[in-house]
């Protein structure tokens, strides 16, 4: 729910959680802060049956409907924009007043264009059919997706290490900041036996499978879903639509004819979208791949400090 502050006016999203059951005394939620590139906890409030978030407001949206309804301008570089270069070009100047009425067309035309693509997948699921759903009209430029690829690394690594399993990473959950920064939707850890049972797990996610599958789903299964979120965004094309049976059905990874994905990107995605999970990426194995070649980490993290 989107909500304001009656004293600031500051907009922000309350999210009501189920109370862990008085009679699994073995189960506790955790809610994790401080993580950088995901929603910030602002507080939480609590009733005899829910605990209300109240988190940080993304004033990008979703990524993947930005990106979505994306029209690149005529001195775009595939190769080597950022996302410096692209935002400094989109991005409307917040202090400026003469901008606001900008803004309002540019939320309305947004929220239009949302509605007609929720319109649009509604059909579809009725339909039934399963045809190859393109997510962007072309795809961005690598060096801009590289970068959202790092600060979604640096997101889920940082969980990982306060013990928190995202399990049903998908598309959904990838929001963005006023910067053009990639921003992950709260996620917390639901503790206890009944954690691991598939229905913890949005079937939505399973369906379109961001979901790895592994039994039980551990941190090594969160690099599967980032591995399927990496590909769409490298092809513009949804991995469920391009792999239309079950992962078990393929020996390699399948791609778009019309689209080129880069050769370092496709050797980290056949890492990364591995059935075995002994054979899977980790986390330190995909920082040192080359498809990242040259990236300052811990610069990566601390930057998330400058965007503020």
């Amino acid at each position: 729910m989107l909500v304001q502050s009656v004293t600031d006016k500051t907009f922000y999203i309350m999210k009501g959680l189920e109370k862990p059951s008085s009679h699994s005394p073995a189960q506790s939620v955790f809610l994790p802060q401080n993580i950088p590139y995901m929603v910030e906890l602002m507080a939480f409030f609590q009733s005899d049956e829910k605990i209300f978030l109240l988190l940080q407001y993304a004033n990008g949206g979703n990524l993947f409907d930005y990106i979505q309804n994306y029209i690149p301008s005529d001195h775009m570089d595939y190769q080597h924009n950022s996302i410096d270069q692209i935002f400094d070009d989109i991005s409307p100047n917040c202090d400026d007043p003469d901008n606001i009425e900008d803004m309002v067309l540019a939320s309305q035309k947004l929220l239009l264009s949302v509605s007609k693509t929720l319109k649009e997948v509604k059909q579809i699921d009725e339909l039934g059919t399963r045809e190859k759903a393109q997510i962007a009209r072309q795809p961005f430029p690598v060096e801009c997706i590289k970068q959202w690829a790092r600060e979604l690394l640096i997101a889920i690594e940082s969980l990982h290490m306060k013990g928190v399993i995202l399990r049903d990473l998908c598309r959904e959950n990838i929001l963005m900041g006023t910067n053009g920064e990639l921003l992950l939707s709260y996620f917390y850890q639901n503790e206890g036996i009944h954690s691991v049972l598939p229905d913890r797990v949005s079937q939505k996610a399973v369906e379109n499978m961001f979901v790895a599958p592994d039994f039980p789903l551990t941190m090594k299964s969160d690099w599967w879903s980032y591995g399927v979120i990496l590909y769409e965004l490298l092809t513009g094309y949804a991995f469920s639509t391009i792999h239309s049976a079950s992962v078990f059905s393929y020996n390699d990874v399948l791609y778009p004819e019309e689209v080129d994905v880069p050769e370092d990107g496709t050797d980290l995605l056949r890492k990364l979208i591995e059935k075995n999970v002994v054979e899977r990426f980790d986390v330190k194995q995909i920082k040192n791949h080359k498809f990242f070649q040259y990236t300052d980490w811990e610069d990566v993290r601390k930057s998330v400090a400058y965007l503020d």
